[in-house]
């Protein structure tokens, strides 16, 4: 029987390693399996990293695109704004040069003592009173006067009453 002991207890103590050996086994496949989906996921990981980073690199160079754009759509405008400025200067010089003008020839009118002046704020016209007027007009040409017959009676040319 110590025989039959010693034969099952080295069966068992058998068993016991070929249960440990197949423990071992199944452990080292788990922790290969695991070691492998950590390297897949580390792998899909990066590519994700790799991929966000390149649309955030395309980002940066459609934004950096627009950008120079937008400075030259301001830069185009600036320019356009000055030559706009510089013409509006140039029209108001020449506005109250021709305004103080007007005024001489009104100054004019008024020393040959033909008619007394009647002027309206409120219109871009000069009135003499009971006397002819002398329109001003503002068109895009600049400052245009038509100057009806009190312009050519003050200065001598005979004026028809019947136009």
């Amino acid at each position: 029987m110590a025989l039959s002991t010693s034969s099952s207890m080295s069966s068992k103590q058998q068993e016991d390693r070929h249960d440990d050996h197949m423990m071992t086994t199944k452990a080292m496949i788990r922790k290969s399996k695991r070691m492998i989906s950590n390297r897949e996921s580390a792998r899909r990981s990066r590519m994700r990293k790799r991929m966000q980073m390149d649309g955030l690199m395309a980002m940066v160079t459609r934004l950096r695109n627009m950008n120079g754009q937008m400075k030259a759509s301001l830069s185009t405008t600036i320019m356009l704004r000055m030559d706009v400025e510089a013409e509006n200067s140039i029209l108001r010089a020449q506005l109250i040069e021709l305004t103080n003008r007007l005024h001489s020839l009104n100054d004019i009118i008024l020393s040959f003592g033909l008619c007394v002046p009647a002027t309206d704020s409120d219109q871009e016209e000069i009135s003499f009173g009971n006397c002819f007027h002398l329109d001003v007009d503002y068109d895009h040409n600049g400052l245009s006067s038509s100057m009806n017959p009190l312009f050519n009676c003050a200065f001598g040319v005979k004026y028809d009453s019947t136009i």
